[in-house]
């Protein structure tokens, strides 16, 4: 099928042809996209004749607002309909659907029974993949570029691809030369100068960047151009916090909390707010502010149980808060998820080794988690602490003891990763000295002498 995705649950197929069905597309804006997205939220919820009359309306809007090209953009609502129907039992129907869709793809250049080379096809795709989890970003971006190889100025596709690149860029280290997403942005912003979403995002990929003062008046301007919209509205309250303005970020969120109470990313970012207080405050003065930040985290993580950050930083407060067990319980379960992204990998027990390291012991316990932490394939900041956290455990314990081979094995392992081969080599080497016949260190030695021939 033209627009499958391989994501949701299971797919129907053509009596004709064996083509798989489309899945639902959840998308974040435009009308046709949101009630296309709507539909899906209803089949899950097993409401199928609310999902069937959501997409009536995804078909309505189509014709209203693409009148011109109606086929184009009609084709994903055809296949969800096929898809829904399939999952209903109503064969028939399906095939209904899958027929019209073969009817389009016949006046389409170079188009199959069920595939048209189209821009609107692939920029879809983009979206729905941009709207699911983080791993999926990569496969928004592929997608994004080839809607923009039919048409490099569509405004939407370059929204969106200048989306997926500041997502995919968020954790890694990045210079401002090398960022694919500030360019992006940028440009993005040069098609359409009112969009608030993509003024907002670039204003905090300057912030990131160290370009305060230009981030600022940005973040300043989308809230001008959209005040009343939640999306932009937390956006701003995040580069507000990111730039130390906690208050005014506080309030922002707040508002938008009564506009929409139930949103995992406001409660999210409140709590960080709040934890960000406390580390400006005396310890006696902090209490309140855990407990406020607990408290948002908590109803971040309830709204959205796959929420991966807000378990993390909840995990912290409650190691702030003393409460222990909760903490390692969190952690625990964090480190044991499988099918998490390379981001996440050093994230997770980066924060664990960061609890281990501080409030248990032997070392060793936080030692091991640092060393998990290296497993990410990217450089992103958390690995880099985890790097950063054993280089200062190892000479810690050079220090109290010159002939700890452990410890110079650790620093060797530091300088392996950050490509610094003869450091490495001569810390294996005396890490060997003092601990004879350890096979990671000759294995590791072999290694980096065969790479440097």
């Amino acid at each position: 099928m033209l627009l499958h995705m391989g994501l949701g649950k299971g797919g129907c197929r053509s009596r004709q042809s064996g083509s798989t069905i489309v899945r639902f597309y959840r998308l974040p804006t435009g009308k046709v996209r949101s009630f296309n997205f709507l539909a899906y939220v209803k089949y899950l919820q097993g409401c199928n004749e609310d999902a069937l009359a959501y997409l009536k309306q995804a078909e309505d809007y189509a014709k209203k607002d693409h009148e011109d090209e109606f086929e184009k953009w009609v084709l994903v609502t055809y296949g969800n309909y096929a898809w829904l129907y399939y999952h209903m039992g109503d064969i028939s129907k399906a095939q209904d659907f899958l027929s019209q869709i073969e009817d389009i793809c016949k006046n389409i250049p170079s188009a199959s029974h069920y595939s048209a080379p189209l821009s609107i096809v692939d920029g879809e795709k983009g979206w729905c993949y941009l709207r699911f989890a983080r791993k999926y970003y990569k496969e928004a971006i592929v997608y994004f570029q080839k809607a923009l190889e039919q048409e490099p100025d569509d405004p939407e596709w370059n929204k969106g691809y200048a989306m997926a690149l500041y997502r995919t860029e968020s954790f890694d280290t990045i210079s401002m030369e090398e960022s694919l997403a500030l360019k992006q942005l940028k440009h993005a912003m040069e098609l359409n100068p009112e969009d608030a979403h993509i003024v907002v995002l670039l204003g905090l990929k300057l912030i990131y960047l160290k370009q305060r003062d230009e981030g600022i008046k940005l973040i300043e301007k989308a809230l001008t151009l959209d005040p009343d919209e939640p999306y932009v509205t937390r956006y701003v309250a995040k580069g507000l916090r990111n730039t130390g303005c906690v208050d005014e970020s506080i309030n922002l969120l707040k508002r938008a909390l009564e506009k929409m109470p139930n949103s995992a990313f406001l409660h999210h970012q409140i709590g960080l707010c709040y934890r960000d207080k406390i580390f400006n405050l005396q310890t006696w003065l902090r209490r309140p502010f855990i407990e406020l930040s607990i408290q948002h985290l908590e109803k971040a993580f309830e709204l959205k149980q796959f929420f991966f950050n807000a378990q993390l930083e909840l995990a912290k407060m409650y190691a702030l808060s003393k409460d222990f067990q909760k903490a390692e319980e969190l952690f625990q379960k964090a480190c044991e998820m499988q099918n998490t992204c390379e981001e996440d990998i050093a994230m997770k027990h980066r924060y664990y080794g960061d609890f281990l390291f501080k409030y248990k012991q032997p070392e060793v316990l936080a030692v091991k988690q640092y060393k998990a932490g290296l497993s990410c394939t990217k450089e992103t900041q958390d690995k880099e602490r985890c790097l950063q956290q054993l280089e200062n455990i190892a000479e810690r314990r050079i220090g109290r003891c010159a002939k700890d081979g452990e410890a110079y094995g650790l620093l060797g392992l530091v300088h392996q990763h950050r490509k610094q081969e003869m450091l490495a080599i001569g810390c294996f080497e005396k890490a060997l000295l003092y601990d004879p016949g350890n096979e990671d260190y000759l294995s590791a030695l072999c290694e980096l002498w065969l790479k440097l021939e």
